[in-house]
């Protein structure tokens, strides 16, 4: 004999989903809404790295200074542009916004700026700071070279 199962409607089940979303939508401050759009995809890219068997080698030594010391955007830029001298600023930075991706995605760093001599830290998720040095860093058409924006330190 097979025991029946109680299912919720497919409908009510819909409005419960639907009304979950609404009240995240709602409750989210003024501008957060595209910000909660990148939030999958930052949670998925984040299992990605934490369960790849392989370590990602593209931050691993800049991981490792950020552990002893902060670490400046424009220095990784610098060291990039340095070690590939016929490369674009395009791609250059392309491949500093990876390492500084990879760096967010750590939860032992946090990324913030120099003001006044002392690191502030970005008042943003990981996701909303990855996706503003993404937007500074490719508007750009020269290479990053502000050492007091976009510093990674130790959290």
């Amino acid at each position: 004999m097979t025991k029946a199962r109680n299912k919720l409607p497919f409908e009510v089940g819909l409005i419960g989903v639907a009304l979950v979303l609404a009240l995240v939508f709602w409750r989210l401050p003024s501008g957060s809404l595209a910000a909660a759009y990148r939030l999958p995809a930052w949670v998925f890219d984040s299992a990605r790295l934490r369960l790849s068997l392989k370590q990602d080698a593209s931050a691993g030594g800049y991981h490792d200074r950020v552990l002893k010391e902060p670490l400046a955007l424009a220095t990784i830029v610098a060291e990039m542009r340095a070690a590939w001298p016929g490369e674009s600023a395009t791609v250059v930075n392309h491949a500093a916004l990876e390492v500084a991706t990879d760096l967010l995605h750590r939860n032992d760093v946090e990324a913030g700026e120099i003001v006044k001599g002392s690191f502030r830290p970005l008042a943003l998720p990981p996701w909303a700071a990855s996706q503003r040095i993404r937007t500074d860093l490719l508007a750009s058409r020269d290479f990053f070279q502000d050492p007091e924006r976009y510093v990674f330190r130790r959290n």
